[in-house]
């Protein structure tokens, strides 16, 4: 089978058929604690291509095939949200022809992707971009915007890209959100607090991340999910992203449990705001913010699905 997604009739989504002990590894696993949120940081895919005399791009081609099986994996353990750092702003400071190759790949991703939202609806696929829309190139951005829109509807598994990201921009957009929450009366100044703060991060709509898993040895995170992992297990494997298999996705399900069952204690903060919330009008300001922030979101996505035409795109 090709393992180059872009070159062959190679779906993104695919069915996996485990084999009778991937099946037994499932079985064993799935009477466990399974995470809600994976996040997981692709790493190694140039280290991967040097050590066999190729082009750093094609690294980068297999990493993709690699995060397609994976993404297979991860929705026959009906885990229902996965986050894939693809692209930090730090990456902008690499050599021009190294960025420019990037972004090309990553518009070509985009494009192949457009073309698939038959199976994306079929299999109840939502793709979502977490990043700063502003820096990402204008038709990348549109594809981006028009998948997120076209997908917005699907809810049994969030595919999320961490494109054009870093922790700390996320963060200074959340705090912006709120002073301009302030500003248009939305909510006072007493109504910021870390409830607040996180229903404005990219991941304030859905699961909340359980756990980091990096490759090729790399031992940081790398400006990701900074606050939503500072209590989450984070677990490192030496091996590079291009040969990540079924095996070693399995052992970071063993750890995340293992962590888990012995964790002491579990934050719960997000549950504990609602049930500790005794004012009624608070709570309603705090509601009625943050859906505003929801549809500035899809208002923004609009203007960008609208920046570039494509006639093929349904």
């Amino acid at each position: 089978m090709s393992t180059d997604y872009f070159n062959s009739h190679l779906p993104f989504l695919r069915k996996f058929e485990p084999s009778f002990l991937q099946r037994l590894a499932i079985n064993i696993l799935s009477s466990g604690v399974l995470p809600k949120h994976v996040t997981i940081i692709l790493d190694g895919n140039r280290r991967w291509a040097r050590q066999r005399g190729l082009p750093t791009i094609e690294g980068h081609k297999r990493a993709i095939n690699t995060l397609a099986e994976a993404f297979s994996w991860i929705r026959f353990f009906n885990i229902p949200e996965v986050t894939a750092y693809v692209f930090s702003i730090e990456n902008l400071k690499r050599p021009r022809e190294e960025v420019d190759g990037l972004m090309n790949f990553g518009l070509k991703l985009l494009k192949k992707l457009s073309k698939e939202l038959d199976d994306f609806h079929t299999c109840g696929i939502r793709f979502r971009v977490f990043g700063n829309y502003e820096l990402i190139p204008p038709k990348m951005r549109s594809y981006a915007s028009k998948i997120e829109l076209a997908t917005k509807n699907n809810s049994r598994v969030t595919l999320n890209f961490a494109f054009f990201y870093t922790s700390t921009d996320e963060i200074s957009c959340a705090a912006n959100k709120l002073k301009d929450g302030v500003e248009n009366d939305y909510i006072k100044i007493s109504d910021i607090d870390e409830y607040s703060l996180e229903k404005c991060f990219f991941t304030g709509d859905g699961h909340t991340p359980d756990y980091l898993l990096r490759t090729s040895g790399e031992q940081r995170l790398s400006d990701f999910f900074l606050w939503q992992l500072a209590d989450k297990p984070l677990l490192f494997h030496s091996i590079n992203w291009p040969d990540f298999s079924f095996y070693h996705f399995c052992g970071s399900l063993f750890l995340y449990n293992y962590f888990t069952q012995n964790a002491k204690e579990i934050k719960t903060y997000n549950s504990i705001q609602v049930e500790n919330e005794s004012d009624a009008e608070r709570s309603e300001r705090i509601s009625n913010f943050i859906e505003n922030v929801r549809k500035q979101h899809f208002d923004q996505l609009q203007m960008y699905a609208s920046e570039f035409e494509d006639p093929t795109f349904e």
